[in-house]
């Protein structure tokens, strides 16, 4: 029997489908999860996490992860700005 094993796309795809329906502090339990698999979070996790944040006027958290994508050398785009 195969074992799924989650990727990058699979972390995102779950912190986007998250981020209206659980509170923030899981959202970025997701992410945190993500890290510790030695996962690298993409422009999509980023978005995903800024925008739960936001929804939940997590202001100061939500500018802090877009200073954390920059040195991560994630790029900031429209969507992350929009959030």
């Amino acid at each position: 029997q195969q074992r799924v094993v989650p990727d990058a796309i699979s972390y995102s795809a779950a912190i986007g489908a998250c981020e209206t329906c659980v509170t923030w502090q899981e959202v970025l339990g997701v992410f945190v999860q993500m890290r510790r698999r030695r996962l690298e979070p993409g422009l999509m996790a980023y978005n995903a996490a800024i925008s739960a944040l936001e929804k939940n006027y997590r202001w100061r958290e939500a500018v802090g992860m877009v200073t954390e994508m920059r040195l991560c050398r994630v790029r900031p785009n429209v969507v992350t700005f929009n959030a």
